[in-house]
């Protein structure tokens, strides 16, 4: 983990397997009072990159709102202490709502590899045994096609 000091404040950001990186100051004056607690900025907004697990599964709700779920996965690929090649994928549950659902939502095919904006949100939610059950995912606010191909590392996805 680095850190940088800037106008308001440290700032740290942590490289996965203990690489270094700096971070610019932030200017903080164009962050809007709702954006903020006690005067402190604060962000989620998480930006992906990855291929889809699946085709998206698109609905209607009762209300007639198109909502499109879908799973992407991200590769992270490093060399150990020993130079072996690492390899770890995560896998990321994206819901998007409206008409960009209906827009984008018959493109987005297993495979494909797709850029993803919005916040994290954690849904509960009741299974059919009556367990109270919790999901993590990305409220997309923004979704762009990258390629058209799927890789074929995709054929075992599990999504």
């Amino acid at each position: 983990m680095s850190s940088q000091r800037g106008r308001a404040g440290i700032y740290f950001r942590s490289r996965p397997h203990g690489g270094r990186d700096r971070l610019p100051p932030v200017e903080t004056g164009s962050i809007p009072d709702s954006a903020s607690r006690q005067g402190k900025p604060m962000l989620n907004k998480l930006m992906l990159i990855g291929h889809l697990g699946r085709d998206a599964e698109i609905k209607q709700t009762s209300t007639g709102t198109a909502v499109a779920n879908f799973s992407i996965a991200t590769t992270d690929k490093w060399k150990d202490k020993d130079g072996q090649r690492q390899e770890r994928t995560e896998w990321h549950q994206i819901v998007l709502w409206g008409k960009a659902a209906e827009a984008v939502g018959p493109y987005l095919e297993k495979g494909k590899q797709v850029y993803v904006e919005g916040p994290i949100q954690t849904r509960k939610w009741t299974d059919k045994e009556g367990n109270e059950r919790k999901t993590v995912e990305v409220k997309a606010n923004l979704v762009r096609l990258l390629s058209s191909g799927k890789p074929p590392e995709m054929d075992d996805a599990p999504f």
